[in-house]
């Protein structure tokens, strides 16, 4: 009867929008990876190269950051703009008085007759549909 049809219909409808809205989440979230994948290798490629020549022209930096500081590049990479920030630390270890919020009593490392260790961290920022994304990788460079 025209009651059948009609409730056979709609619930037809309701399975294909579910169908649609489930692919346009799958699809969404695939971007997503796909970007997430792009910027840990952006990050590894950059820890890497910064490692072994104290460089950073791989990526068109000035100069690699000195400890304390930090230097910022915007990265196009298939036409998502990311946005690199490299950093450089004196090294630091587990605080003298147990307190993990305060970085004063932190112990700084040392290297007696050769250069102060230092931490490298490589940070990547980009925005996908208004959200924000980050991938951060940290590396001890200990001569």
């Amino acid at each position: 009867t025209l009651i059948e049809v009609m409730m056979s219909l709609f619930i037809i409808l309701v399975g294909t929008l579910g169908y649609m809205n489930f692919t346009q989440t799958v699809l969404e979230s695939d971007t997503v990876a796909r970007q997430r994948s792009t910027a840990s290798h952006l990050t590894e490629e950059l820890l890497e190269e910064w490692a072994a020549t104290d460089d950073l022209t791989i990526f068109n930096f000035t100069a690699a950051p000195t400890a304390g500081n930090s230097t910022t590049k915007t990265w196009t990479e298939n036409g998502i703009p990311f946005t690199i920030t490299a950093t450089a630390n004196a090294m630091t270890g587990p605080d003298k008085d147990g307190d993990p919020t305060d970085s004063s009593t932190f112990v700084t490392y040392t290297n007696p007759g050769g250069p102060a260790p230092i931490e490298r961290i490589v940070q990547v920022d980009w925005t996908t549909k208004g959200k924000p994304h980050s991938v951060t990788l940290t590396h001890a460079t200990i001569w």
